[in-house]
């Protein structure tokens, strides 16, 4: 009998080379990957409207936008937003959602790295989901983006991201198979103990009208204990930092480490 076994975080790694945040993984990403948006975008609007410095200086930044669907959905709702991501496939993505609303005078969207931002000063608001400050797996990197984003608030601005947990990263070890009409794919995710690192690996095929695509997505993650996230946020210039929950933002989270992800608001001095 023939026996198998799984592969490893290093052998995913490793493996053929990918093309990750490819043309045909935004447009899979973009239709798969916004379920999210609907309970994050309400969340973001109620911290957003009930906090007076936001109030004021309204507009937003959105790091790692993806393909737009949160910023979309902040300009539906009267703001004014930007969004930078490093991938120009997922940039073109929301470039296209924009137009699909009524409100695409409000948004602007631009190929940039999140750790080296270059789109101005005075935003009230900043905002980063879906993990994407997971994505960021050595400290001294998140580090330099919380930075570059201080640096784009306005005094009293404030930043507001969801991470993974490092007792909820360490349960992601699934396989995933999603299929729909145009779309089939298995997303498999291994935590690495040794690394401290997730490694995912999304493969599949999209139809194209009458042909189908085929692509590769790799993608890594790390945790940081919340000790260490609000260190790193203070040190950026950040003067109150706390962690919380999407139902209320506004509520400081005494256990964060406790759950599979947290939301982190972090206030830019105001001097």
């Amino acid at each position: 009998m023939t026996q198998t076994r799984s592969e490893s975080a290093d052998e995913i790694r490793s493996r053929d080379a990918d093309e990750s945040y490819g043309p045909v993984f935004a447009a899979v990403y973009d239709a798969e990957w916004k379920r999210h948006v609907p309970v994050v975008g309400a969340a973001l609007i109620r911290f957003a409207e009930t906090d007076d410095d936001i109030s004021v200086n309204r507009p937003v930044l959105d790091v790692c936008c993806g393909t737009g669907h949160v910023s979309c959905h902040l300009a539906n709702h009267g703001f004014d937003v930007v969004g930078i991501d490093a991938s120009p496939h997922m940039i073109g993505r929301a470039r296209e959602n924009a137009e699909k609303t009524d409100d695409a005078h409000r948004l602007r969207f631009a190929v940039q790295d999140a750790t080296e931002m270059n789109v101005g000063r005075g935003f009230g608001l900043a905002v980063s989901t879906l993990d994407a400050m997971n994505h960021l797996t050595d400290l001294a990197e998140l580090r330099k983006c919380f930075s570059s984003v201080r640096t784009a608030l306005a005094p009293g601005g404030v930043f507001v991201f969801d991470m993974h947990t490092v007792s909820g990263l360490r349960e992601l070890n699934r396989v995933e198979v999603r299929e729909t009409p145009d779309t089939l794919f298995v997303a498999r995710t291994i935590y690495d103990p040794y690394a401290e690192v997730l490694v995912a690996r999304i493969s599949g095929c999209r139809r194209d009208g009458a042909t189908w695509q085929r692509f590769t997505h790799s993608v890594r993650e790390r945790a940081y204990p919340s000790r260490s996230i609000e260190e790193a946020l203070h040190d950026a210039g950040f003067d109150r930092v706390h962690a919380a929950e999407p139902a209320d933002l506004h509520t400081p989270l005494p256990n964060a480490d406790d759950l599979p992800r947290a939301f982190y608001v972090a206030r830019n001095s105001t001097s």
